[in-house]
C-alpha cells in the first residue's frame, strides 16, 4: 500500500518566515528540547476526517503538526485522514503515531487498522500521542485501546464547554521531567472536561498505575455534573515493552488549539514519545531489566547490566535485536527498524 507522505523541507529562509508568522499569529511553541530523539523519528499523524463539529480544530491540528515538523524536525511526517485499511506493514516503519483530537479511534474496530495497531504496540519501543476525542472510549467500544493505550475509562461529558483552569502537578519530581520543560504552571481555556473512572469512585485500568499526571483541572472553578475531585488533564506513562504514551483531554475549541500553551504541550508530548538521549551515549529507553517482556515472560539466560540493557538470552527476542535497535536508533535513526522475531 502506498501512503501519501508530506515531507516538509524548509530552507533557512522559509523556516525563518514560518516561525515569524507563527509568532505573529497564534504564538510559537516552546523551543524544542535538544535532548529529545524526536528529530530522528518517523511520525504518522492521524488527522481525522473533517466534520462540522470539529472542522476548524482539525485544520489547526494539521497546521500544528507541520509547525512541529519545521521547528523540531522529524525523519518523516505522514498525514493520514482515514487509517482504516492500514496494515502492520504500513505501521511498522513508523516510530510514533499521533492521534488528533478528531480521531474517533473506536470507528476503527473491525478494520485492518485494529489488528495492525495492536501488533504495532506489541512489538515494543513505540510512541503514541493522543488528544481529546481519541480517549473518549466508553465501555464496550474498544476496551483494549481504552485500557492499554489511553489508560482512561471514559464516563461522560454531559456539560457544555466551559472556562476552566488546568494546573501543573505540584510534585517536584514530576515538574522536573523534561516533558514539562518550559511549560506554563497553569492555563485557562474553554473546553469539554471529560469525566472518567478513578479510585475511590471506580477502578482505573491497570495501566493507570504506570501514569504520571502532568496537569489537573481546578474543579473549584467549573460546574460539573460529575466532578472527580482530582481531575487529571494530561499524563504520560511507559509500559514494560518501552512503549511511551502521552495523552491529554485537551482540546475541543478553535481557540484552545491555537494557543501557545497547547502547541507547546503537544510538542513536549511528542518529544516524550520519542524518548531522550542518555548522557552516557546509550539509549535511555532500554530499561526492561528484570521485568522481562510483558505477556511473553522473561528470556531464558538473559543478563542485564547496570543500565538495564539485556545483552544475552535464548528467547525469541534475545540480545541481538536489542543491540541492532540500539545502534540503529543512535547512529541511523531513519533506517528501517531491525527485525524482531518476537513480533513477526
Amino acid at each position: 500500500m502506498i501512503l501519501q507522505r508530506s515531507e516538509f523541507r524548509y530552507s533557512a529562509f522559509f523556516l525563518t518566515t514560518a516561525l515569524f508568522l507563527a509568532a505573529a499569529g497564534h504564538g510559537a511553541p516552546v523551543a524544542p528540547n535538544p535532548n529529545s530523539l524526536l528529530k530522528g523519528k518517523r511520525v504518522m499523524f492521524l488527522t481525522g476526517a473533517a466534520s462540522d463539529h470539529h472542522l476548524v480544530p482539525r485544520q489547526n491540528a494539521v497546521a500544528n503538526a507541520k509547525r512541529i515538523k519545521a521547528v523540531a524536525g522529524m525523519a518523516s511526517l505522514t498525514l493520514i485522514d482515514k487509517p482504516d485499511n492500514l496494515t502492520f506493514a504500513d505501521l511498522d516503519t513508523i516510530d510514533i503515531i499521533v492521534c488528533s483530537y478528531v480521531s474517533k479511534i473506536d470507528t476503527l474496530i473491525g478494520k485492518p487498522f485494529e489488528k495492525a495497531f495492536k501488533k504495532w504496540i506489541a512489538s515494543g519501543h513505540r510512541g503514541w500521542v493522543g488528544m481529546h476525542n481519541t480517549g473518549a472510549n466508553s465501555e464496550g467500544q474498544w476496551d483494549w485501546f481504552r485500557d492499554s493505550v489511553a489508560a482512561m475509562r471514559y464516563r461522560e461529558h454531559k456539560d457544555a464547554a466551559q472556562q476552566g483552569t488546568v494546573k501543573m502537578s505540584p510534585d517536584p519530581a514530576v515538574r522536573a521531567l523534561p516533558v514539562l520543560q518550559g511549560l506554563d504552571a497553569q492555563f485557562t481555556v474553554a473546553d469539554e472536561w471529560y469525566s472518567f473512572d478513578l479510585p475511590p469512585k471506580a477502578p482505573a485500568p491497570p495501566a493507570w498505575a504506570q501514569a504520571k499526571v502532568l496537569y489537573t483541572l481546578d474543579e473549584s472553578k467549573v460546574k460539573l455534573s460529575d466532578p472527580m475531585g482530582t481531575h487529571p488533564v494530561a499524563w504520560i506513562r511507559e509500559d514494560a515493552l518501552q512503549n511511551r504514551f502521552f495523552y491529554t483531554l485537551l482540546v475541543h475549541s478553535d481557540e484552545g488549539s491555537a494557543t501557545d500553551f497547547y502547541q507547546s504541550l503537544i510538542l513536549r508530548g511528542m518529544e516524550y514519545a520519542a524518548g531522550y538521549k542518555d548522557p552516557t551515549g546509550l539509549a535511555a529507553r532500554r530499561t526492561e531489566g528484570a521485568q522481562g517482556i510483558q505477556g511473553a515472560g522473561s528470556e531464558a539466560g538473559a543478563t542485564t547490566d547496570a543500565l538495564g540493557i539485556v545483552t544475552a538470552g535464548t528467547g525469541p527476542s534475545g540480545g541481538a535485536w536489542r543491540w541492532c535497535e540500539l545502534f540503529r536508533g543512535r547512529i541511523f535513526p531513519s533506517a528501517p527498524r531491525c527485525l524482531n522475531p518476537r513480533s513477526r
